[in-house]
């Protein structure tokens, strides 16, 4: 369920006490019938000229209080709270990319050298080439994996455990 809006009577207690104090002979006056603030307001409203100066001034505080952006404040800063988020997440990512590209002009730089001088370089089993990502709906072709060289096989836990000693402690 949504939050439930904040009780304005609450909230605006003290303008519309003073709204009532300032503006009691008026309403005995003017309207001396209506029982609601908002009946009040409304016959003052109509009938501006008749009421006092300071019963004017109370009535607009308490309608700035009534029909205030009371929740206005929350938003702005949940609002501001969330530009701020997307500008950092969008500076990271540019300094990321901007990173990226230094890095890899200069490793680019470097290895053009290496070539330009007319050594060979080694190529090792490690080093792979740049993976290119795949088109949108294309698939990855399923190769089976070969299974490791004997020669590159670790030795299983069994295997280990044969050989090991175990030393006291001096």
């Amino acid at each position: 369920p949504p939050p439930s809006m904040p009780d304005t009577d609450d909230y605006c207690m003290i303008p519309k006490s003073r709204f009532f104090a300032a503006c009691q002979n008026d309403r005995l006056r003017i309207c001396p019938d209506a029982h609601s603030v908002e009946q009040v307001m409304r016959q003052f409203a109509a009938e501006r000229e008749l009421v006092s100066e300071h019963c004017l001034k109370a009535m607009h505080h308490l309608s700035e209080c009534l029909y205030g952006p009371q929740l206005l404040i929350p938003m702005e800063i949940a609002s501001f709270l969330l530009l701020a988020t997307a500008s950092m997440v969008l500076m990271c990512t540019l300094l990321r990319c901007c990173c990226r590209y230094v890095c890899s002009s200069s490793s680019r730089s470097s290895h053009s050298e290496h070539s330009s001088s007319g050594e060979v370089d080694d190529v090792n089993e490690d080093d792979e080439a740049p993976a290119t990502p795949l088109a949108v709906g294309a698939k990855r072709d399923e190769t089976p994996r070969s299974e490791p060289e004997p020669e590159d096989e670790l030795p299983s836990y069994n295997e280990v455990v044969e050989g090991a000693v175990v030393s006291a402690r001096s």
